[in-house]
């Protein structure tokens, strides 16, 4: 897609450390992407560390699945798109919502992903009251 990525590594479960990572990574960025540690347990703890780190929330969560747990945050000018831990609704919220932002940011004009129209093979059945984006292909 045109961006460089760069790695910060990991870092454990100590929101002291996440917060200094994104610190680190959001002075020389353009912007800050991080998996894992987004939902309500004892040890999802990105959201605190972007706020620890001086930034501030824009979304907590969303109501798409798979995806909903995220955090996006400004700090600095920058943005932190805090992706779930589960690698499908990484992938759902870093094709839906990051990827799109990031190449607004980048200047591109094709910004929106391609909107598709295709019949199911099958009946789904939702659960959930969120919108559901699943996988497919023509």
């Amino acid at each position: 897609n045109g961006l460089e990525p760069v790695s910060y590594g990991t870092v454990g479960d100590d929101v002291n450390a996440i917060a200094r990572l994104f610190a680190e990574a959001a002075a020389s960025c353009d912007a800050v992407i991080s998996t894992g540690g987004v939902s309500v347990g004892d040890y999802d703890l990105s959201p605190a560390a972007m706020e620890l780190a001086g930034a501030e929330t824009l979304i907590r969560g969303v109501g798409i699945k798979p995806g909903k747990s995220c955090a996006f945050a400004a700090l600095n000018g920058k943005v932190l798109y805090g992706l779930s831990g589960n690698p499908a609704a990484a992938l759902t919220d870093f094709y839906a919502i990051a990827l799109p932002a990031l190449k607004k940011l980048a200047g591109r004009r094709d910004c929106l992903p391609r909107e598709l129209t295709l019949r199911l093979k099958s009946g789904f059945r939702k659960k959930s009251p969120y919108t559901r984006l699943l996988r497919g292909r023509p």
